[in-house]
């Protein structure tokens, strides 16, 4: 995969910034912009952990679409699992 690797964090003192495990800024999640400065949001705050997840996210799902080779998951939900992977990986 061509994605950043390592585990992805919410900098602790700007909690905008999402670093990688060796502390590099490697996404933003911008606020609402007004009188020349940004205000983070609670969806902004909320953007930037979901940025961070992502990598687990990605993880789970592969490993999700692994254990489908033995196992059962419904058609629905399979094709909601390859189009998630797709979206994050092609």
């Amino acid at each position: 995969m061509k994605h950043t690797k390592g585990e992805w964090s919410i900098d602790e003192y700007t909690p905008s910034d999402i670093k990688n495990s060796n502390e590099e800024l490697i996404a933003k999640a911008y606020g609402f912009y007004e009188k020349g400065k940004y205000t983070y949001t609670d969806e902004c705050l909320a953007n930037a952990k979901l940025i961070a997840a992502a990598p687990d996210l990605l993880e789970v799902l592969i490993k999700l679409k692994e254990w489908e080779k033995t196992n059962f998951i419904e058609q629905s939900l399979l094709e909601k699992i390859n189009n998630a992977i797709n979206k994050a990986t092609l």
